[in-house]
């Protein structure tokens, strides 16, 4: 397996982020460190923007007790927040870890 592409630069860094605007935006400086690509204007398909919040979880998982298709619930999500960036992989691993804790 060759692996094309990592998210890890193996250089160390600090960053310092402050949310701004009612906590609509984050304003972010790196204080230390040597980084190997230029920052990005927006997080979509990163991780730490893909996450569901706490209400928004909840409400996934009582939707799929619903037997409602995944897409479905990810066009619900963004019909609800237009800033949404979940993708449905998001919602496939809801299901997954609500199956889990069932058992």
């Amino acid at each position: 397996m060759t692996v094309t592409h990592t998210r890890k630069c193996d250089r160390p860094f600090k960053l310092q982020g402050k949310l701004i605007r009612n906590g609509k935006y984050w304003v972010s400086k790196v204080i230390y460190g040597i980084h190997d690509h230029e920052m990005v204007e927006m997080l979509l398909r990163h991780p730490c923007a893909n996450k569901l919040k706490p209400n928004e979880y909840f409400m996934v998982v009582d939707i799929i007790k619903s037997i409602v298709k995944l897409l479905s619930i990810l066009v619900t999500l963004k019909e609800n927040n237009e800033e949404n960036v979940t993708i449905l992989k998001q919602v496939y691993y809801v299901r997954y870890a609500n199956k889990k804790s069932l058992k």
